[in-house]
């Protein structure tokens, strides 16, 4: 049952994945398609959309191999590369970020809270559909790391699909490549010792906190 499970969660976050560099990967393709049928300015033009579509497919795919995946990137992974990662994966979209960390705590933040937070992140991205800001606070509490982020932006909401794949009671085969995102992240935050805090209580406002319990650091 283990593995069954596993196996579908794993393909939903592949479909996942795949849905977000068809764009860019299409457009490198359309543009490959245009220069070899044409020169002068519209060479210019579709070098160019080459150019920015492999910019994207890349940065996606860091944001991606660091937020999904189990091997870790050369170096250690500590808060300071992950806000560049998560900057670079924002800057085609609507969606701002403000990131209120200290560079101390940035540098002594575990993989494991770094790989939490990145999924936080791009969770409370996806409950902005009209674009808006994601604000980031990590607090060195004395049993562990705070973190509290904030989306806010009109029609912001969480929506019922993720909210249900966060909960304790979520169903492996309810889940959807829209959500299995939303539930990866509240698995990440039970291994931690992370409990997810969600609210809506303010409009155009979705705010999710957690206290990741002291962990060794790499762990």
């Amino acid at each position: 049952m283990t593995d069954s499970i596993d196996l579908r969660v794993a393909g939903l976050l592949c479909s996942r994945m795949c849905h977000d560099l068809v764009s860019p990967v299409g457009a490198i393709n359309n543009g490959i398609e245009l220069l070899g049928d044409a020169g002068g300015s519209v060479a210019e033009e579709s070098l160019a959309l080459i150019g920015r579509s492999a910019e994207q497919a890349s940065r996606r795919l860091a944001f991606f191999r660091v937020a999904f995946g189990l091997g870790r990137p050369a170096g250690r992974m500590d808060g300071g590369r992950a806000r560049g990662i998560v900057a670079d994966y924002l800057a085609d979209g609507p969606v701002s970020l403000e990131w209120n960390i200290a560079p101390v705590l940035c540098e002594e933040m575990p993989d494991g809270a770094v790989r939490l937070l990145l999924n936080l992140v791009l969770m409370l991205a996806e409950s902005l559909p009209r674009g808006g800001v994601v604000s980031v606070h990590a607090a060195d509490l004395s049993d562990g790391l705070g973190l509290a982020l904030r989306a806010e932006g009109e029609k912001a909401t969480i929506g019922d699909d993720r909210r249900g794949a966060i909960s304790d009671a979520a169903a492996i085969a309810d889940l959807t490549p829209r959500n299995v995102q939303a539930y990866f992240t509240s698995r990440l935050a039970t291994e931690l010792g992370a409990g997810l805090q969600i609210s809506e209580s303010v409009a155009d406002t979705v705010s999710v906190g957690c206290l990741v319990k002291k962990i060794a650091p790499g762990g």
